[in-house]
């Protein structure tokens, strides 16, 4: 079976903009990403979807990452599940690039590689070497998990942190700012389409897993301030180390609460006269 997408944009209905020319004003008038949807028939986008995240925004072409840039590796642990590592370059007006990364699922669903801690240690410094940032000084953020002791099975007590095996291969972390309500805050703010310039969080085409996974996440219906954790997160939580390490100002309400679907609805019905208003 074929299948063929005809987007429907606001520029080919002519005939509404005829009958109604300030339809166009009351569609500018919507966040995004529904302004983008109602007006050009992008439709990359579901209800319940917790990030505003566009291609046509935050995917870039991959560039050649500064010398003097500031770099960041941000990790999420996985073994069963997946593992996560992000690597980012920061520019002068503190946009975050994340220009590599390298995501430990098997292809099942919601499976890891199940790889050791030296293991994804070897690993991180071998990509490393083949992304030319060998050796230069990188800040690395992970969540408060990879500094609990693990269990020693053979001899009993408690065996080496993730941490701790990590630095015995070279690889140093330090804690990520944890906090939820925080840093989905954060990352909303990253992902904010600006008037003065491209948003302030971009990825690398290369990056897929992050492309992939990010747009799929969904708001938790009981916590309005954080995501279904049962979705595939482990990308979002180890690039919100990023996020935290660089804080921005944020333009969210108190309650960084998505604008409500009646305020939609709203905007897009047609005005009311006098008499019809209650």
């Amino acid at each position: 079976m074929l299948r063929c997408h005809i987007p429907g944009r606001l520029s080919d209905n002519a005939i509404l903009m005829a009958r109604d020319p300030g339809y166009a004003a009351r569609l500018d008038a919507l966040p995004e990403p529904y302004r983008t949807a109602y007006r050009d028939g992008d439709w990359d986008v579901f209800m319940g979807q917790a990030f505003a995240f566009q291609r046509r925004l935050h995917v870039i072409p991959p560039r050649p990452v500064p010398g003097d840039a500031p770099l960041y590796m941000t990790f999420d642990w996985g073994y069963g599940a997946p593992f996560s590592v992000g690597w980012w370059w920061v520019d002068a007006d503190g946009r975050l690039f994340r220009f590599s990364e390298w995501y430990g699922a098997s292809g099942a669903a919601n499976q890891g590689l199940r790889l050791t801690d030296p293991q994804i240690a070897a690993g991180i410094l071998e990509r490393e070497q083949a992304l030319g940032i060998g050796g230069r000084r990188i800040t690395r953020l992970c969540g408060p998990d990879c500094f609990a002791k693990k269990p020693d099975y053979r001899g009993g007590g408690q065996g080496p942190s993730t941490a701790e095996t990590f630095a015995g291969a070279g690889v140093i972390l330090s804690p990520g700012d944890p906090s939820r309500k925080l840093k989905i805050r954060q990352f909303h703010e990253r992902l904010r389409p600006r008037d003065d310039g491209p948003p302030m969080l971009q990825v690398y085409d290369a990056c897929r897993d992050f492309i992939r996974t990010i747009p799929l996440l969904t708001a938790d219906r009981r916590n309005v301030e954080d995501i279904d954790t049962t979705g595939e997160d482990h990308i979002y939580d180890e690039a919100c180390h990023a996020c935290m390490a660089r804080p921005l100002a944020t333009s969210l309400d108190e309650a960084g609460k998505r604008p409500a679907a009646r305020l939609i609805d709203a905007v897009l019905a047609p005005p009311q006269t006098n008499e019809e208003i209650p």
